[in-house]
């Protein structure tokens, strides 16, 4: 039998270098080991990174065609309001008024025979008054301007009345045309659909 000392590891120079073997065997493989699960997961974590950055660019890229469809829509639309006749920016005639407000209520409210009775009297007093009422500020509106073309001629050196008389005749030319033109446009009829 042996003896004792040969028996201790640490006397036994052979045993001390199968320990350190094992030992730098075991630390080694744990070493591959920690580095072949830490490649492993490095390379999940990058993986997960492209994945990620590829589904940020898809989602830029949607966003940003969603933007653009948006812009050429809101484009379009406004090409198409351009296009599209407008309606009269003047209120029609007097003489008008109360016919088509009557008719625009008869249509948009469904009124009943018994309301439009009712209604009808209502309306044509109402666009009477407005009648009277254009009437009476159209006058005095006309008698403000005339008093101001009084007295700012009265101010003016012979010369600069002869240029501000032809610029009131022009104005009141213009003025002229204009409702003239505005009256010729509340005698057609409207209709949207025409082009």
């Amino acid at each position: 039998m042996p003896s004792p000392e040969l028996l201790h590891p640490m006397n036994n120079p052979l045993k001390v270098i199968l320990a350190v073997f094992a030992f730098a065997g075991i630390f080694l493989s744990g070493g591959i080991v920690g580095g072949v699960v830490t490649a492993r997961f490095a390379r999940h974590k990058f993986e997960r990174y492209r994945e990620d950055t590829a589904q940020r660019e898809r989602d830029s890229a949607q966003a940003t065609q969603r933007l653009v469809e948006q812009m050429q829509k809101q484009e379009q639309e406004a090409i198409e309001r351009a296009k599209a006749p407008s309606r009269p920016r003047f209120p029609p005639r007097p003489e008008q008024f109360g016919a088509q407000l009557m008719r625009r209520f008869s249509e948009q409210l469904d009124l009943t025979p018994e309301q439009r009775a009712k209604v009808q009297p209502m309306v044509d007093a109402s666009a009477e008054n407005l009648r009277r009422l254009r009437r009476d500020t159209a006058h005095t509106a006309e008698l403000q301007i005339e008093q101001l073309e009084d007295q700012v001629a009265a101010v003016l050196t012979p010369e600069q009345r002869a240029r501000f008389t032809e610029l009131i005749r022009t104005q009141r030319e213009r003025l002229q045309r204009f409702y003239r033109e505005q009256q010729a446009r509340s005698a057609r009829p409207h209709n949207p659909a025409a082009p």
